[in-house]
Order: C-alpha cells, then sequence, then structure tokens
C-alpha cells in the first residue's frame, strides 16, 4: 500500500506541473497529504525549516518540499554566520622567466611577487601553481610573515637560465609531451587551497613565456 501511495503521490505532482501549476500550487496540492492506510499523511507535518548557517554560508527562505527543506536564499561569507572580512591581499605578479626542456619534458615557471596590499601577509599562507598536466598543484608555503612593499621570499635566490633571480618562487611542469599548456597560479591564506577562498595572481599559458 506504501509503494502505491508513493506513485500515486508522485503521478498527482506530474499532472500538477504538466497544468501549468506554479511550485507555491504544487506544494499546497501535496502537502495536503498523501494517501496512506490510516487516510492521507502531511509529509510536511513535522518538519520545520528555518534558517541556517551551512560554515560561513547562509540560507534562508525555506519551504518544506515532500518532506524536505528547500531553501530560496544563499549567501556566502555572511556576517550573519560569524564571517568577518579581512583587508584585501593585493599581490604584484609577474611571470619573470619560462622554459621548457625538450629532452627532460619539462617546463620551468618563475614568478615574482610583490606584496601591494595593505596587510601583512602572513607565513603559512600557500601560492599554488595549478595545471591540468600536474596531478596535483604544486605549493609554496610562505616562510616569514610579508609587510606591504615587500617582495615574497624576498632572501630566496634563484638560478633560472643564464640569469639568476631573487624572491619569487620557481615551479616546474614535469613529463609534458606538448609545449603549450595552461596554468593558474593562486593565494590562499590557509595551507587547504579551494575556489571557494583563493585568489587568482595569474592566468596564462606557455605561449606567454615571455621573459623580461
Amino acid at each position: 500500500m506504501k509503494a502505491k501511495s508513493l506513485i500515486f503521490a508522485g503521478i498527482i505532482a506530474l499532472a500538477l506541473v504538466m497544468a501549468g501549476c506554479t511550485q507555491e500550487q504544487i506544494n499546497n496540492n501535496l502537502n495536503n497529504g498523501i494517501p496512506s492506510e490510516g487516510g492521507f499523511v502531511d509529509p510536511c507535518q513535522y518538519v520545520t525549516c528555518e534558517s541556517k548557517c551551512e560554515g560561513f554560508t547562509y540560507k534562508g527562505g525555506g519551504n518544506c518540499v515532500l518532506g524536505e527543506c528547500i531553501y530560496t536564499v544563499g549567501e556566502k561569507n555572511s556576517a550573519v554566520c560569524g564571517y568577518v572580512a579581512r583587508p584585501e591581499v593585493k599581490i604584484e605578479t609577474k611571470l619573470k622567466y619560462c622554459s621548457y626542456d625538450i629532452t627532460q619534458k619539462q617546463f620551468l615557471l618563475y614568478f615574482s611577487l610583490k606584496n601591494i596590499g595593505d596587510t601583512v601577509i602572513k607565513k603559512g599562507s600557500v601560492v599554488e601553481l595549478i595545471s591540468d598536466e600536474l596531478a596535483s598543484p604544486q605549493t609554496a608555503e610562505l616562510d616569514a610573515n610579508y609587510a606591504p612593499g615587500r617582495m615574497l621570499w624576498e632572501t630566496t635566490r634563484w638560478t633560472v637560465g643564464n640569469t639568476g633571480g631573487v624572491g619569487g618562487w620557481v615551479y616546474y611542469i614535469e613529463n609534458v609531451e606538448k609545449e603549450l599548456i595552461n596554468f593558474n597560479l593562486v593565494f590562499c591564506e590557509n595551507t587547504k587551497c579551494t575556489e571557494d577562498n583563493w585568489l587568482e595572481l595569474y592566468y596564462g599559458d606557455t605561449n606567454s613565456c615571455i621573459g623580461e
């Protein structure tokens, strides 16, 4: 009987959609109950769709549909959920050198990075290189706090090509069969980068590998 009741409810919902009913009208009809052995049962009778926080994301405007809460309002990084905006991080990023070793099938990318914002960039933040040619992002963790105006990794020395460089970071993409690939350089204030929390610093491809 229960299976028949659920099938019947589905048929009702489909018929209402085909009849051009609004979602509110469908909800009102379905929430009047679905048939059971003891009569009609309201699947939303004991469901309360209160506003809530999921992390820093606020969800509101909840309505019950067939016993489930559907939220019509969503706000990321909501102050209601405890999010506190920090001063904006600004990093001047330049691709200083790029090369491809056809024998080793390896790209070398050398970036210079400078804090041009008004806030200190904290030790432990990371700068990641992302590319489809990498099994996982290459991560470089900051070794110190960097005040406005300072180069990141300013005391690190690099040998790239026939020249040297101070500051910034070098990334390698290995075992690459083709000479044209895309890549992103992103900054995160913690060691776990996601699209929700990273700041994109540089996007390009190896066609743009022009040394300065």
